[in-house]
Order: C-alpha cells, then sequence, then structure tokens
C-alpha cells in the first residue's frame, strides 16, 4: 500500500469527523428514522464502491486505519457504525 493512500485516507478521515462533529452539535432534531436511513445509504454506498476495488488484506494495514479511527470516533458525537478499509491502489491521491 502507498503512502500517499494511507495519508489520502487518515486526511479524509479527520475531514470527515470535523464535518460530523458540527454537524452532531447543530442537530438538536435528532431523528432516528433519518440516521438509519445514513446507516442504509453508507452501507449500499460501501457495497457499491468495494465491488469496483481491490481491498488490501493486510493486517497491519488495516488495524492502524482502525486504532486512527477509534479515536475519532468518539468526537463525531455520532452513534454510527463506522467501518474503514484500506484500498490497495496505484493511483495517485
Amino acid at each position: 500500500m502507498g503512502k500517499k493512500l494511507l495519508v489520502f485516507l487518515l486526511g479524509l478521515l479527520v475531514i470527515c469527523t470535523s464535518c460530523m462533529q458540527s454537524w452532531a452539535q447543530d442537530d438538536d432534531d435528532y431523528d432516528p428514522d433519518q440516521t438509519q436511513e445514513e446507516i442504509s445509504l453508507g452501507r449500499q454506498a460501501s457495497h457499491q464502491f468495494e465491488s469496483h476495488v481491490h481491498i488490501e488484506s493486510s493486517g497491519a494495514a488495516q488495524a492502524r486505519c482502525q486504532r486512527l479511527m477509534d479515536k475519532m470516533i468518539p468526537v463525531t458525537g455520532r452513534k454510527l457504525p463506522f467501518r474503514v478499509r484500506v484500498v490497495d491502489t496505484p493511483d495517485v491521491n
């Protein structure tokens, strides 16, 4: 796995976490149905994306990204099932 890809993924996680935190803080009208819809859409998008790329099977890269994600999840303010996947691609980010 390329170092650039890992840096991109980590940057993306930080951006998403920041956006989600501010969104969650501004959301006084919590709607469980909307949350379930978000989860469903996320799973559909993930499945579609993963069908077009090769997911890295290296346990080390996956574990490293998951550890970082586990530290960021609490600051999102959301109780969603976050899932991390490492993509094996030669593409430059």
